[in-house]
C-alpha cells in the first residue's frame, strides 16, 4: 500500500470530503434554514445522547448509521489497546500537546482550517476559545479509549458521531465564506483527516519510543488497530486507512513531506499552545518546558517552521534526558512505587486539571475523566 501514496493520489484526496455527514448537514440546512440548523447542531453536540425523537429524520438516520465500528474491528485488540492506554495515559497527555498538535499545526493548508474557524487562533490575551478546543481534543482522546466506549451507542461512538458532524458543519461554514479550494483543497479533506488521525496513533507510539519505552509489538498494533477502526467510523476512506502500523507510519511520513512547512497560521496556533501550557503548568516549570519538548519530540526543522526557538542555557538538553530517565524508572518500578512525585506525572495532572476547570467554566459542560482512568492515575 505505501507505494500507492503518490502525489497524484493524495492530491485527488484533497478534493474529497465525507459525503455521508456532508449530506446530513446540507439536508438539515435545507429543511430548517441556516439559523435553526445551527441551533439544532449546537443542541446535538451538547446533548449527543439525547432521545432520537427530539431530532428530525436526517439526524435520526445519521445516528443509526454511525453507530458501530466496521465489521473487521477486533474487540480483543481494542481491549488490549485500552489496557495499553491505561498504562501510558499520563504520557499520552503530554504527547498530545507537544508532539501531535505541533505536527498538525505544521500542516500548512490544514492549519488554515483551524485559523479561519477562529476556534484556536484569536486575538487578545483571552485563551478561552483555545482552551475549549484543546479540552475537546483531550476529552475525545480519553472518551474513545475508555473501557467498552466503542460498543454501539456507548460514549466513544457518540463522540465519534459528534466530531464527524462538526467536521461537516465546519466544511459548510467555510465554503459559504469563500474557502479557496483551488489553493487549499476542500476543508477537512481526506488527506487532512488521515494526517490528523495518524498523529493520534502513530505519533503517540513513536513518542513513547523517543523516551526509551519499548512496548510489546502486539500492544502497539492493537493501539493502532483501535485508531484505524475509529478513523473508519469518523469518515476516513479505506484507501487512506492502512492495515498495519508500519503502513500508517509510511503514510504519515509521506503527508508530512508534502504538507509540513512554515506558515503564519501554524506559528499563531503554536504560540497559543505554548501560552496555554505555560498558563497551566506549575510555577516557573512551564516557562521553557513547552518549547523544549516541542523541539525534542518533533525535531529542529519542524520546530523552526512553527517559530519555536530553543531556550538559552542547558535546559533544552537536560529536561528531555531527565524525563527519559524518569520514564524508564517508572516502567521498572510501577508495580512497587507510587510515581506521583515524578515530574511527568505532575505536568500531565496539571494539564488534566486545567482541562476540567476551563472546559467546565467556558462551556457549562463537565469535562469527564473515565472512572477507570481516575483510579489508575490517582
Amino acid at each position: 500500500m505505501p507505494s500507492a501514496y503518490t502525489n497524484d493520489f493524495l492530491d485527488a484526496r484533497r478534493l474529497e470530503m465525507d459525503p455521508l455527514a456532508d449530506r446530513v448537514v446540507q439536508e438539515i440546512v435545507d429543511l430548517k434554514g441556516p439559523e435553526e440548523a445551527k441551533n439544532l447542531f449546537d443542541f446535538l453536540i451538547r446533548n449527543i445522547d439525547a432521545p432520537l425523537n427530539l431530532f428530525p429524520e436526517p439526524i435520526v438516520n445519521y445516528i443509526k448509521t454511525v453507530n458501530k465500528l466496521p465489521e473487521w474491528a477486533d474487540f480483543n485488540k481494542i481491549n488490549l489497546a485500552g489496557d495499553f492506554f491505561l498504562d501510558h495515559g499520563a504520557k499520552f497527555l503530554l504527547l498530545l500537546f507537544f508532539k501531535s498538535l505541533p505536527e498538525l499545526y505544521s500542516i500548512v493548508r490544514g492549519a488554515e482550517v483551524l485559523v479561519q474557524t477562529g476556534r484556536l487562533a484569536h486575538e487578545g490575551p483571552d485563551l478561552q476559545k483555545f482552551s475549549r478546543r484543546i479540552a475537546e481534543t483531550g476529552q475525545f482522546l480519553l472518551t474513545v479509549m475508555d473501557k467498552d466506549a466503542l460498543l454501539p451507542d456507548h460514549p466513544g461512538i457518540q463522540a465519534i458521531r459528534k466530531v464527524r458532524l462538526i467536521h461537516a458543519s465546519v466544511r459548510l461554514f467555510l465554503k459559504q465564506k469563500g474557502w479557496a479550494t483551488p489553493l487549499l483543497g476542500e476543508p477537512i479533506n481526506q488527506e487532512d483527516i488521515a494526517i490528523t488521525m495518524t498523529t493520534f496513533s502513530v505519533s503517540m507510539i513513536d513518542g513513547l519510543k523517543q523516551f526509551g519505552i519499548e512496548e510489546n509489538p502486539e500492544k502497539l498494533e492493537a493501539y493502532y488497530h483501535t485508531w484505524r477502526a475509529i478513523c473508519s467510523l469518523i469518515g476516513l476512506q479505506d484507501a487512506l486507512n492502512p492495515e498495519t502500523l508500519a503502513e500508517a507510519r509510511a503514510l504519515k511520513t509521506t503527508i508530512m513531506h508534502r504538507q509540513s512547512g512554515p506558515s503564519a497560521g501554524g506559528k499563531a496556533l503554536t504560540e497559543s499552545l505554548i501560552a496555554f501550557t505555560q498558563k497551566v503548568l506549575p510555577g516557573h516549570f512551564g516557562d521553557n518546558f513547552p518549547a523544549i519538548m516541542i523541539r525534542y519530540l518533533n525535531g529542529t526543522d519542524l520546530a523552526e517552521h512553527l517559530g519555536v526557538e530553543a531556550p538559552r542555557g542547558c535546559l533544552s538538553k537536560f529536561i528531555p534526558s531527565f524525563l527519559k530517565s524518569q520514564f524508564r524508572v517508572m516502567e521498572k518500578l510501577e508495580d512497587f512505587a507510587d510515581p506521583k512525585g515524578v515530574i511527568l506525572d505532575k505536568a500531565s495532572k496539571a494539564i488534566l486539571k486545567s482541562y476540567v476547570g476551563l472546559f467546565n467554566s467556558y462551556k457549562g459542560q463537565n469535562f469527564t475523566v473515565p472512572e477507570e482512568m481516575l483510579k489508575r492515575w490517582s
